[in-house]
């Protein structure tokens, strides 16, 4: 979900009355870290309970 709004603020304007300039770029940043974190707890998830199926 974070990846589809961080599309959309780098790609279209999209709240670019509220959101311009260094604030913009900021949001996209933590959007984008947020969703490699996920991602990141997701594999080790799935790594360990395939680890505990064996």
């Amino acid at each position: 979900m974070c990846l589809i709004f961080a599309y959309y603020l780098v790609f279209t304007d999209l709240v670019l009355q509220t959101l311009y300039g260094t604030k913009r770029q900021i949001m996209i940043a933590m959007l984008l870290v947020y969703a490699f974190y996920r991602g990141y707890r997701l594999y080790l998830g799935i790594r360990n309970n395939r680890r505990e199926k064996k």
